[in-house]
């Protein structure tokens, strides 16, 4: 699975080097879905925030759109088919208004930024005509026997 920041990586600093990055196959991990939406399609909401896991992060995915530094990397699509539970979610699709899912970072006046370190990250999500989301990759954490 490729994803596209690493510890200490900052989504403003643009595209960093070594991509794209994996997830070497046959790991365990779970994935947290990070969602974001705004009513309609005028209003402008920001929402800045930090979320801490129970383990140390391994990666985040914000690229899947085709405006910004991450333009046309995609890994929020490519993972709905690999990770996603294609089953019971619909994810958009790469057109219109679905396809600024992820982040648009540097672009306009947009102001969509993420890090991590450890088991902590910082987001900021700013939404006008469509949504955001990311995704959270972490270890699995093995379930005590009781």
């Amino acid at each position: 699975m490729c994803y596209d920041l690493d510890e200490g990586d900052v989504a403003q600093d643009g595209i960093p080097g070594n991509q794209p990055k994996m997830i070497p196959s046959g790991t365990e991990v779970c994935i947290f879905y990070v969602h974001f939406d705004n009513v309609g399609y005028t209003s402008r909401l920001e929402q800045t925030g930090q979320i801490t896991f129970g383990a140390d992060i391994l990666g985040l995915i914000i690229s899947g759109g085709n405006i910004g530094d991450f333009a046309d990397e995609d890994f929020m699509f490519d993972a709905d088919d690999s990770i996603g539970n294609l089953g019971t979610t619909t994810y958009p699709t790469k057109s219109g208004n679905d396809y600024k899912r992820g982040f648009d970072v540097n672009w306009s006046i947009n102001t969509d930024d993420a890090v991590f370190n450890d088991a902590t990250v910082d987001f900021t999500m700013f939404v006008v005509e469509a949504h955001d989301s990311f995704r959270v990759i972490v270890p699995r954490v093995p379930v005590p026997c009781e």
